[in-house]
């Protein structure tokens, strides 16, 4: 006898096209949102002009002098895909004191994720204050961003203080999620610096991170990646 062909009903055929057509809608939207996040269809033109802003950061303002240019490696750049970037040590002409400072722009993506949190917890330092949002006003904008304390892993360490935020062309801002707060942003910016704390003569512990954010303000460079 001839086996009997088992024919679905319609309603499991209805059941299975629709599976199948929500899947297809479903990669294509994936592609749609990552071709967004990625700026695969554009956005060219706008990370030019927002890298050349970076070859105008200032080598001197206030009472900081660049003492030296420091690259990133490789490797370093080829993960965070940034489309230009500063590295510097800059000394106090005051009071010698050092500040290092980094300036990225590239992709939201990559350039979102990468915190001090992360990067020196996982060498040579533990978290020794929580971050907190600190603010610093201009003329244009009240800017926001995280700070972090630091300190060694090892006993008479140093403890670093540490400073960072980022911008879409906008405000500087400490955002909680920046990977889906500038999610759609065609480039971001990234500024990070660290300096070791030090004490003034009444015992007070200056945060020169602050001041150098204060006097990079001040110069007129961080409002300058909106125009």
């Amino acid at each position: 006898m001839k086996p009997q062909e088992y024919a679905a009903p319609k309603s499991v055929l209805r059941v299975r096209v629709a599976a199948t057509v929500s899947g297809l809608i479903a990669i294509v939207l994936g592609g749609v949102v990552h071709g967004q996040f990625t700026h695969r269809w554009g956005g060219g033109a706008d990370v030019a002009a927002a890298a050349a802003v970076l070859d105008r950061f200032p080598e001197a303002f206030g009472v900081w002098r660049r003492e030296s240019d420091d690259p990133m490696d490789g490797d370093v750049l080829d993960t965070l895909q940034c489309s230009n970037y500063v590295r510097r040590t800059y000394l106090n002409s005051e009071t010698s004191e050092k500040v290092r400072v980094a300036v990225i722009v590239g992709p939201a993506g990559p350039t979102a994720v990468h915190t001090p949190e992360i990067c020196y917890s996982s060498r040579a330092f533990a978290i020794d204050q929580s971050r907190t949002k600190q603010s610093i006003k201009s003329d244009a904008a009240l800017h926001m961003f995280w700070k972090t304390v630091f300190k060694s892993r090892q006993p008479g360490g140093p403890r670093l203080i540490a400073y960072y935020g980022w911008s879409d062309g906008s405000a500087w801002e400490a955002s909680e999620m920046p990977r889906y707060q500038f999610g759609g942003s065609p480039f971001l910016y990234k500024i990070q610096l660290a300096g070791e704390p030090l004490m003034d003569l009444n015992g007070e512990q200056r945060d020169l991170c602050y001041r150098f954010l204060e006097d990079l303000i001040d110069s007129g460079w961080a409002t300058s990646v909106s125009n």
